[in-house]
């Protein structure tokens, strides 16, 4: 058995969209948690903010699951900003454009449907990112909108061995911690694995 991650630390973005604090090093630190963990770090791919194009994630997502087998794992971890979009929800990058979300973001949707044309039983989301309709203050990990919770759970509900988990429920933030240098959840899920 394998297991395979993609990590995904969007804390600068290329356009006008406030930074998120310490995604970076979330993504970092989770890399060298993974490799503790035993993971093969040639296993591991780690985008940082301006290598998060979304040309480059939506390859790195192709070749994940290209190379998992039955019996492998795969991780995606994203921390940046979500957007949520007439109900549906998205993933920033590094070149998305304020003015033109929907086709500069990555569709949620798309990545978990990817995911399950993967021959990998074993998959797991991690995502901290949060959405709200109020202004975002620095320590706030969203932009837009509420996150529609219901096209995640639908997702997980029939899967047997896949399983998410997001820093936050549509009504709630998701916070950076200038003390711990991380996001909270994300501080909290390195603990975890650890």
């Amino acid at each position: 058995m394998n297991r395979f991650a993609l990590l995904i630390g969007l804390e600068k973005y290329a356009e006008r969209i406030p930074a998120v604090q310490f995604a970076e090093n979330d993504a970092k630190k989770l890399y060298e948690c993974l490799i503790d963990l035993g993971i093969d770090p040639r296993d591991i791919s780690c985008l940082l903010s301006s290598q998060a194009t979304k040309a480059k994630v939506e390859s790195e997502l192709r070749r994940l699951v290209a190379l998992a087998n039955t019996d492998d794992e795969i991780l995606l971890f994203f921390t940046g900003h979500g957007v949520s979009i007439s109900g549906s929800n998205y993933i920033t990058c590094y070149d998305t454009v304020p003015t033109d979300l929907v086709n500069s973001c990555i569709l949620l949707r798309w990545i978990m449907d990817f995911f399950k044309t993967s021959i990998s039983k074993r998959k797991v989301i991690f995502l901290d990112s949060c959405h709200s309709g109020m202004e975002i203050d620095e320590s706030m990990r969203g932009i837009l909108d509420t996150m529609n919770e219901s096209e995640i759970e639908t997702f997980f509900s029939d899967s047997e061995y896949e399983v998410g988990f997001a820093s936050c429920r549509s009504d709630q933030f998701s916070y950076s911690s200038p003390n711990l240098r991380h996001g909270i959840w994300t501080y909290h899920l390195l603990e975890a694995l650890r």
